[in-house]
């Protein structure tokens, strides 16, 4: 046989043992995705107790996907374990096995992507009857600071370890586009960096009194109030909530 034929028989050789071998490698981390999207806390632990790597898993959407601790932030679903929810289990898991969090601005992230009242609102608008039971304001307002508590525990969890509550976001990085298939954290960046951009407590505060624990919040972990917080107090249209930033303003 000749030398080239030989050459290229074992060129094909090598090409398919590495594409199987990122196949397999591909479909280890669509697993971990799996596990840190239905957050499994079990099958989280064991991948990380493996070897896996807590900056990196593989969801359907490239980039969007690729990073554990930006699946947990951006999903709501959670299950109690023990008397804790699985959700800010598995954060705390990703920070231990070195997760950043201050890769990007997830808290930015979970304030912008959740708020709104919809849901809750075309359950209760014309009130509904359940089991005999008339469900009126009171049980709407109550599952409202349910609804509000469950987006903010996460925050919390970020908060208490050491995400930058001042670290600027923009809804484009954390949108739908298919650009996002081929994004890069550097090309986030561009946009957390640009004039566009806006603090975790601006979008807080532009949602309204209805979070006013969650800018309570942001404000208690250290977030910066300037003047940006004046114009989102406006943008709100919520007398009391400009009320109140005028008065921490001491306008």
């Amino acid at each position: 046989m000749k030398r080239k034929t030989i050459l290229i028989i074992l060129s094909c050789l090598f090409i398919s043992q590495s594409s199987s071998e990122d196949f397999r490698s591909y479909l280890s981390y669509r697993y971990f995705y799996e596990a840190v999207y239905g957050k499994d806390f079990e099958w989280v632990k064991n991948h990380l107790k493996a070897g896996y790597d807590p900056e990196k898993c593989k969801g359907e959407a490239g980039w969007v996907d690729s990073i554990p601790l930006k699946v947990v932030v951006e999903t709501l679903h959670s299950y109690i374990i023990d008397g804790q929810n699985s959700d800010t289990m598995i954060i705390d898991l990703l920070i231990q096995y070195g997760a950043d969090v201050n890769r990007l601005p997830y808290v930015w992230d979970r304030i912008y992507l959740y708020n709104d009242f919809d849901i809750i609102e075309e359950r209760y608008k014309n009130n509904y009857k359940k089991d005999g039971i008339l469900y009126e304001g009171a049980v709407k307002e109550k599952e409202e600071r349910e609804w509000v508590a469950k987006i903010n525990r996460v925050i919390e969890k970020l908060l208490l370890a050491g995400a930058d509550p001042n670290m600027k976001g923009h809804p484009f990085p954390f949108g739908t586009s298919w650009q996002l298939l081929f994004f890069t954290d550097k090309k986030a960046f561009k946009y957390f960096n640009s004039k566009e951009a806006t603090t975790p407590l601006y979008e807080a505060i532009k949602k309204g009194m209805k979070w006013e624990s969650q800018v309570d919040l942001l404000l208690k972990y250290g977030a910066t109030l300037d003047e940006s917080c004046l114009e989102a107090a406006k943008l709100s249209g919520d007398a009391a909530m400009l009320e109140k930033i005028e008065k921490l303003l001491k306008i």
